[in-house]
């Protein structure tokens, strides 16, 4: 009678903790990490994307340009305005700073970051 008395406490913590891990909580840890672009196509010919639990984030890509292959590197931060979504201000170099709200959807270590243009498909390096 002891054990059990003992036992229900915990267990009802237990449930109460992993009931608190939604989506939201499992998309701001697994969001971190370095990932890569898995299906370019146009003039976008390849690019990574890493996000830092600090909130910052770095976009490296390459683009076809008139002149051949160009880097593009843009940084800044991000955070999220739901479970589903965050806000990401970037620019690239002393440029203006550009800020989208992007979906994120994680998957079996893939990562679609949709745009109002489309999506994105990353693959977890």
């Amino acid at each position: 009678m002891f054990r059990n008395t003992l036992l229900a406490p915990l267990v009802l913590l237990l449930a109460f903790t992993l009931a608190g891990c939604g989506d939201g909580d499992r998309l701001r840890n697994e969001i971190v990490g370095k990932w890569e672009l898995t299906d370019p196509g146009g003039k976008l010919l390849g690019g990574r994307i890493e996000f830092h639990p600090s909130g910052s984030v770095i976009v490296m890509e390459r683009w076809l340009t008139g002149a051949g292959p160009r880097p593009k590197v843009l940084t800044g931060s991000y955070a999220f305005v739901d479970d589903l979504r965050i806000r990401m201000r970037v620019r690239e170099g002393d440029g203006e700073p550009v800020e989208r709200i992007v979906a994120v959807a994680i998957n079996d270590n893939r990562m679609s970051l949709g745009f109002p243009d489309g999506s994105v498909v990353y693959q977890r390096r």
